[in-house]
């Protein structure tokens, strides 16, 4: 299932309860959850991406994301057990990506 995404909030593992907004691009976010069974059990892979359009302070290190669709509905992705690191690109946008696995219970 593909959702839109119209905000992308991250916090620092270390710092749980400090959220901070990335500066998005509007329209740019999109995220993918996929549920696939294997001997071990259930597991979904969340893929978030999305663009910025200028530098956010916080692009390296182990961080929890919060995405906000565009049905106000919210996704937490990463704990802090298992944080994300994220994937960027630079170009006339910075391209942000993560893709984070959990076990389904």
């Amino acid at each position: 299932m593909i959702r839109i995404v119209t905000d992308v909030y991250y916090a620092e593992a270390e710092r749980p309860d400090v959220w901070m907004k990335f500066p998005m691009v509007p329209a740019s976010g999109t995220l993918t959850e996929t549920d696939e069974h294997d001997e071990n059990g259930w597991l979904r892979t969340v893929k978030l991406e999305f663009r910025i359009g200028k530098p956010a302070p916080c692009l390296q290190g182990n961080l929890l994301l919060e995405a906000v669709f565009c049905d106000r509905s919210r996704l937490r992705i990463g704990t802090a057990d298992l944080p994300v690191r994220l994937k960027t690109e630079r170009g006339s946008q910075r391209n942000v990506s993560v893709e984070w696995q959990t076990v389904l219970r």
